[in-house]
């Protein structure tokens, strides 16, 4: 069954003291096919082998079976006998061609859409449709013809919804009477019609309704019934305990409601009018009728109509009844042309606007349509839905492939409110096939003021590979959700390494000092996370430098620093490598310089020609120099040894400064015939230095 057939709850309905007949639990056995191509002899009914007409599928459909029936025209009169069950309708559903869905033909009339999308029902002399099988649902037909009724119902809690019923009895007005829609079993639920131009309209005729309940129990909500010869609803004979609630009536020549009776000893009670639009009837707007003030009970309620531009009085009641909380204005259509030309939703201003009774009014209205709209209910069968000026930007959001399990950046949308006034926000959502993979934070609250905007952030954060898609779905309190379309690819996780340089080159550095800071930058050129494993290590005379920037893990694309100083500890060339361990595998960073040492001499050997025992050779010099940075200070006089001497001419004091030098002198003075060796000792404040001496005496 639709939902719009059960948009009135049952609790509701008691509130009118109106006869529960909502049995909203369905169970749809079978499913049946009709179309104009096809077969009542060789069809079996299946979509691929429809039948031809709904009087034989009647004949075959059992309870909870549903009866589709595609667009087409289907000439000829005919009759639905067998029933459902409370619990199991029988319902026989509008479709559009090729049945590709189901069809609101009231809807498309009102909109003034093609009706050759209908399945169109035109009737012969009599009535176009007789049912007589209780528990039975009809939605959106197209219902027309020469014959006295529409759609005539003698079954019990009969379900008549959405359906287009026009243009019966168009030259005939006789006692036999007629009408659209004639209820003449118990429990009738007639909603969301479009019914009009039954009977010689314009002429009056009261004989033809649009229309007409005969039995006890029911209700009738969000029709629009008007262009009809008698009333818009009439209610006769028998009936009582019927709701009439959020209908529009208008331009019916004898008027909009009437109720009574003229069979003996019944007595018309425990109607509710409420939240009706009725206006410019031909007639009396509202009035209880028949033989005697018995006809119509004092249990008949009257409220929270509108209605004006009647022919007669608004309402003409029995037994001191009033009305209560009535509109006398005019109902400010869209565009009221009277006929099936106009557009009677209710224009901005509309004296109907939140005039209605809520707790008597259907959860939605004709076009489906929320009830309420902006915190109040309507009069009539339509809702008004304010314009909403509600912008999203972008409207198409794609991320970046990504690996799987990581993280993107924010994305970052904005939502405007356009309007002059504060739009409630119902929620922001995800949904769609991958929504989990996509996640949303916002400072939009519940409200947005006029003219305001706010954030929307968005990540993408991919579970599996491949193609992602979802929704973000922006939903207002009253009008359409804004949509934003969400895209991205995961990509199998992948991890690589980059280091520069791959190899650090120090300058030559003093024994017992520091370098500079040298780095090295590590760049994560996988697509997943970079995890070290513990700290780094440092080998050589090489420590790490302290401003580093490499924690435990390291980010797709992100970088660091590695800081390296060199501390040498002897003289000459040194080497090391950093070692880092990673998911990627083992990475090096290979580390050179060349220690120096604070003092140096040169030559650090002097060697003397050979030279005649007791004579003194020619003096010869080397070179003191104070590498460091600070004085040198000799501790001691210099020392020599073997058969050499100090030339005197020597220019060492007892300091050196730094980047200063000093010369040291030597004469060789054999003793004897033959090899001879000895050595200048220097100490002082950077350690102790030698010159190594040799020569031959002859």
């Amino acid at each position: 069954m639709r939902t719009s057939s059960f948009k009135l709850s049952c609790a509701a309905l008691a509130v009118f003291a109106v006869l529960q007949v909502c049995s909203t639990a369905r169970v749809f056995a079978q499913s049946y096919y009709v179309s104009t191509t096809g077969s009542d002899t060789n069809g079996n009914g299946s979509i691929s082998s429809p039948w031809a007409s709904i009087g034989h599928a009647s004949t075959q459909a059992g309870p909870g079976a549903t009866v589709h029936v595609a667009a087409g025209v289907y000439n000829g009169s005919f009759t639905t006998s067998t029933s459902g069950a409370a619990s199991a309708y029988i319902t026989y559903e509008a479709d559009k061609a090729g049945f590709s869905g189901p069809v609101n033909c009231a809807q498309v009339a009102a909109d003034h859409g093609d009706l050759s999308s209908c399945p169109r029902l035109v009737g012969g002399s009599s009535t176009t449709w007789t049912n007589l099988g209780n528990y039975v649902a009809i939605n959106g037909f197209d219902v027309t013809g020469g014959g006295i009724n529409g759609i005539y119902t003698q079954g019990n809690a009969t379900i008549i919804t959405e359906n287009h019923v026009h243009d019966l009895l168009p030259g005939t007005c006789n006692s036999t009477g007629g009408s659209g829609i004639n209820l003449n079993g118990t429990n009738a639920q007639v909603t969301d019609n479009y019914v009009h131009n039954n009977g010689p309209y314009p002429s009056a005729c009261g004989y033809v309704q649009g229309i007409y309940f005969l039995q006890a129990g029911g209700f009738a909500y969000n029709n629009l019934s008007f262009n009809n010869s008698g009333f818009g609803i009439q209610l006769w004979h028998e009936p009582s305990s019927i709701a009439l609630l959020n209908n529009t009536l208008f331009n019916n020549a004898s008027g909009g409601i009437a109720l009574g009776t003229d069979d003996s000893g019944f007595t018309v009670d425990y109607i509710t009018v409420r939240n009706n639009i009725i206006a410019n009837n031909g007639g009396m707007g509202v009035s209880e009728q028949g033989a005697s003030s018995s006809s119509t009970g004092i249990h008949n309620v009257y409220s929270n109509n509108l209605l004006y531009g009647n022919g007669g009085s608004a309402f003409s009641l029995q037994n001191g009844l009033g009305a209560s909380l009535t509109v006398d204005s005019s109902p400010g259509f869209v565009n009221d042309t009277g006929d099936k030309t106009g557009d009677y939703h209710l224009q901005a201003g509309s004296p109907a606007i939140g005039a209605a009774m809520g707790s008597a009014a259907p959860s939605t209205d004709f076009d489906s349509n929320a009830r309420p709209q902006n915190g109040s209910y309507d009069i009539g069968s339509y809702e008004y839905v304010p314009t909403i000026t509600l912008k999203v930007s972008p409207t198409v959001l794609g991320f970046s492939s990504l690996a799987v399990g990581s993280t993107s950046p924010a994305e970052t949308l904005t939502l405007m409110n356009q309007s002059s006034a504060a739009i409630s926000l119902s929620g922001i959502s995800i949904s769609g096939t991958n929504s989990a993979d996509f996640s949303q934070t916002n400072n939009c609250g519940t409200s947005l003021g006029a003219g305001a905007s706010c954030a929307i952030n968005m990540v993408f954060k991919p579970q599996a590979t491949g193609t992602l898609t979802a929704a973000l779905l922006i939903t207002p309190a009253s009008g359409s959700s804004l949509q934003v379309s969400l895209s991205g690819t995961g990509e199998q996780a992948t991890t690589s390494v980059n280091i520069s340089p791959a190899s650090i080159v120090f300058p030559g550095t003093l024994m017992g000092t520091k370098s500079g800071i040298e780095s090295a930058t590590v760049t994560n050129t996988g697509t997943a996370a970079l995890t070290f494993n513990g700290s780094f290590g440092i080998s050589g005379a090489f420590a790490f430098g302290g401003t580093g920037t490499c924690g435990s893990t390291l980010a797709p694309g992100a970088s660091c620093t590695v800081s390296v100083v060199f501390s040498p500890t002897a003289n000459g060339a040194a080497s090391g490598t950093v070692t880092l361990s990673d998911n990627a595998g083992t990475q090096t960073i290979a580390l050179s310089g060349t220690g120096a040492m604070a003092a140096s001499t040169l030559p650090a050997i002097l060697k003397f020609p050979s030279t005649k025992v007791g004579a003194t050779s020619a003096v010869k010099y080397s070179t003191v120099t104070n590498n460091g940075t600070s004085t040198l200070t000799f501790s001691a006089g210099f020392a020599i040894s073997g058969p050499f001497i100090f030339g005197g001419l020597g220019t060492c004091a007892s300091t050196l400064a730094p980047g200063a030098s000093c010369t040291v002198s030597v004469d060789f003075k054999p003793t004897a015939k033959g090899t001879a060796n000895g050595t200048v000792t220097l100490v002082d404040s950077a350690g102790t230095q030698t010159i190594a001496l040799s020569g031959a005496g002859r």
